[in-house]
């Protein structure tokens, strides 16, 4: 794992792509699907985020639920990825984190703005 801290609270985690042991029988997108809905989501978008989850899984953000954030799935040049920004009391935008992932590695960058994390995440090849 590679954690690399930068002025003005930009950050930068690489590390190795965490590995799903799981039986090859498990009912992977089903048991996605209930965790979803035990979290109040509708069933239509739990089928949909399970889906998504099974076909790639991935690590849960772990977001308080009184916590303001806009989380949101975005394409940057290497690939998918998602985005999530986490709000103050006031509104006021505190921090933005991109994840993305390849078949080998994770990549996570932190910063005060979007322009900066995405610019930063696009570099990441």
């Amino acid at each position: 794992m590679v954690n690399l801290g930068y002025p003005d609270e930009v950050g930068i985690l690489e590390a190795p792509r965490p590995e799903l042991a799981i039986p090859a029988a498990f009912p992977l997108q089903h048991f996605a699907e209930l965790a979803f809905r035990s979290l109040a989501v509708s069933a239509a978008e739990a089928r949909t985020l399970a889906q998504s989850f099974a076909a790639n899984p991935a690590w849960l953000f772990g977001i308080p639920a009184d916590e303001m954030a806009n989380v949101e799935q975005i394409s940057l040049r290497s690939g998918p990825a998602s985005l999530i920004e986490e709000f103050a009391d006031d509104g006021k935008l505190e921090r933005v984190t991109v994840f993305r992932s390849t078949n080998e590695r994770v990549y996570c960058v932190l910063a005060n703005s979007r322009q900066v994390a995405l610019s930063i995440a696009e570099s990441l090849r």
